[in-house]
């Protein structure tokens, strides 16, 4: 079978918006899944987001910016992309865009446009293909807001081989990560990291390696007992719950369905590790702390040693760090009073060293945040190559 094209493709910072796809390709974040085998071309467009004075968001015209054809078939094997070729503009739907204000009202998600990605095929046991990038370094022209990026994890894997001593070296400080070998760069400067999946086969010495239950699609919860328990053997000390159930375009699960679940799949490790509620976020309600405050007082009986939440923003920088502050403030109350982890948080401005450069030494600073991992480790955002980017340095500065 083969795709011959996807047009209206705004590529994101985690994810895509895929307004065409004929092949009916589904995806949601972090690698690129397909049932069969299949050609797609992906046109990629920018698309910069504006805010009027009337607080109202919209888009500019698209611009292009490369082609990309990957063969996605069941199997582990990577696909490069192709070399870059011109692409046609064509005409994108308006996007609606949450306010950066957190008491905003429920609104579509989007993400803040990148430049270029590498996608990497992957087996997955679920229904549906998602298409994912891994984002590459690239700073919105204007301020972009976007709500919590969409991540998909990887499917099962088999259980890690490898030891991962937790260790104090890096503080709060972890890794959100896809390939395993960018962690070294990070040795003696972060604690913890985690891939958005059960299990990875190699986490260098220093490392404590976080598992996530990602959500309820078909697999994952399957191969989550056993790997959770050799994470644990392995020296794990804490568990990762469903990632953005309160996004459709991620584990997508309602606050009763979730409850139900973490009982069923989380709860029995209550004692043998630390347990995090769902991932939520940024959004507005019924999304991100509302959907948070929801899972907590309707988790009767749950035993929920922290909190993670994800933030994105894009204003100034100077109302971006007040709302980042108020937020995770926010986020500590509306989990109960919780510890608060941020893993997942990234500032779409221009001045992202500025950004870090205030925001680290608060987090550090803040009793009740527990720990935080800045999106992403990959080649582009915190790792140019195989050393850190300039981003990466202000992260662990």
């Amino acid at each position: 079978m083969r795709t011959n094209t996807i047009s209206n493709l705004a590529f994101l910072a985690s994810s895509l918006l895929v307004k065409d796809v004929i092949a009916g390709v589904v995806h949601n974040h972090a690698r690129l899944h397909q049932k069969r085998d299949s050609y797609m071309i992906m046109v990629e467009e920018e698309v910069q987001i504006s805010r009027g004075a009337d607080g109202s968001f919209h888009t500019g015209r698209p611009v292009p910016v490369r082609t990309t054809t990957v063969l996605v078939k069941p199997s582990a094997t990577p696909v490069a992309d192709a070399a870059p070729a011109p692409a046609s503009s064509s005409s994108v739907a308006p996007v609606v865009v949450p306010s950066s204000s957190p008491a905003a009202a429920s609104v579509e998600q989007v993400k803040a446009a990148a430049a270029s990605h590498v996608v990497e095929p992957e087996p997955t046991t679920t229904a549906v293909a998602p298409v994912v990038p891994t984002p590459a370094a690239t700073t919105p022209a204007t301020s972009v807001v976007r709500a919590a990026p969409t991540t998909l994890a990887t499917s099962a894997a088999p259980a890690s081989t490898a030891a991962s001593t937790p260790v104090s070296s890096g503080g709060k400080r972890g890794v959100a990560f896809n390939d395993n070998s960018v962690l070294s760069v990070f040795s003696g400067k972060a604690s913890w990291c985690y891939n958005w999946g059960q299990s990875e086969g190699t986490i260098p010495s220093g490392f404590e390696y976080v598992p996530m239950l990602w959500g309820n699609k078909a697999g994952f919860y399957d191969s989550w007992a056993s790997n959770a328990n050799s994470a644990i053997s392995s020296g794990s000390t804490h568990l990762l719950a469903f990632n953005e159930p309160d996004l459709s375009a991620q584990s997508n699960m309602g606050v009763s369905t979730a409850v139900a679940d973490y009982k069923t799949h989380m709860q029995p490790f209550a004692g043998k590790a630390k347990l995090g509620a769902p991932s939520v976020t940024n959004g507005g309600a019924p999304m991100g702390l509302t959907y948070l405050k929801n899972f907590v007082d309707s988790c009767s009986g749950c035993t929920i040693d922290f909190v993670p939440i994800h933030w994105y923003n894009g204003d100034a920088l100077d109302s971006s760090i007040s709302y980042f502050k108020t937020h995770v403030a926010e986020a500590h109350t509306a989990g109960g009073n919780k510890p608060v982890w941020i893993t997942e948080f990234q500032y779409l401005g221009t001045d992202e060293a500025g950004f870090l450069a205030e925001i680290i030494p608060w987090l550090e600073s803040q009793d009740f945040v527990e720990r935080y991992s800045y999106f992403m480790a990959s080649d582009g955002r915190l790792i140019s190559g195989t050393a850190l980017s300039a981003v990466g340095k202000a992260y662990i500065a």
